[in-house]
């Protein structure tokens, strides 16, 4: 299992995303934040919140991811894909 806890900030504009990737060379996202504004909020404080992780991974022998655990909740790399693109949607 690999464990990730953080809290990401930066600039409100543009959006941010975050990935790590596992031995097979797939990227999993970790956690994405919305644009707001425009370039006028690129300038300036560039530690806002933009969002927390808090979840474990699992891979298998080969070093490829298999299962999220999140919130409660388990996903195939598949699923939270899906799952981090709707909280960026707002879904």
């Amino acid at each position: 299992m690999l464990s990730i806890t953080g809290q990401f900030t930066g600039d409100a504009f543009p959006s941010t995303e975050v990935f790590i990737e596992d031995q097979g060379g797939n990227r999993l996202l970790i956690g994405a934040h919305k644009e707001r504004g425009g370039l006028l909020n690129f300038f300036g404080e560039n530690k806002r919140p933009t969002f927390n992780v808090n979840m474990m991974i699992e891979y298998g022998d080969n070093g490829v991811f298999t299962r999220i655990h999140e919130g409660g909740e388990t996903y195939t790399p598949q699923q939270w894909e899906k799952e981090v693109q709707s909280r960026f949607n707002g879904e």
